[in-house]
């Protein structure tokens, strides 16, 4: 704690105490922060564990190329025709956007599909759920950071401003007193 100053004002006091609220609500807030990820993680866990309940990997094989390619770059994507069996013995083929270098027909392609064969989403892997809840920590406590430091620059305007206006009445009053003794 500072000394007592006759210099110190009240917006001072109240500045430090702001400063040392964000600290201790900004403290307070990293186990919220930190089960936020935590939760996040879990999620992508649980929804990977549903894909993997309602849907299978197949080994399909691509059967045709589009003529066509989309995007430009390191962005390509082509569209590629792929089939494969079931293991009931049915057949089924659908399109795919392969965003890698466009395989070769008749090159495996592995895929997940659901119960009516239809393609979908691969599952989560566990790396992907860490990375998930880590992005969920740093965007979490960065907003919580942010919205602090924005609090604290409001704080500090307003206690400025009157800080201000303090000096100017302090100044205008010790001038007052000067000419008065000035003149006699």
């Amino acid at each position: 704690m500072p000394r007592p100053s006759s210099l110190r004002r009240s917006s001072d006091r109240w500045e430090t105490a702001a400063g040392w609220t964000a600290l201790a609500v900004l403290l307070l807030l990293v186990p919220v922060v930190l089960a936020l990820g935590s939760a996040r993680a879990q999620q992508v866990r649980d929804d990977a564990a549903h894909i993997r309940a309602t849907s299978h990997q197949v080994q399909a094989t691509v059967t045709a190329l589009s003529e066509r390619s989309v995007g430009e770059g390191s962005g390509v994507s082509q569209v590629v025709t792929v089939g494969w069996t079931e293991p009931d013995g049915s057949t089924h083929s659908a399109q795919r956007v392969v965003y890698d270098d466009p395989p070769a027909v008749g090159s495996p392609h592995p895929m997940w599909v659901d119960r009516s064969s239809q393609p979908t989403a691969p599952p989560s892997t566990e790396q992907d759920a860490v990375l998930q809840g880590w992005v969920a920590d740093v965007g979490a406590f960065t907003a919580t950071l942010v919205a602090l430091l924005a609090g604290l620059a409001l704080v500090r305007w307003t206690l400025d401003r009157r800080r201000l206006r303090g000096w100017d009445e302090d100044w205008l009053a010790f001038r007052r007193r000067r000419d008065r003794g000035a003149a006699g």
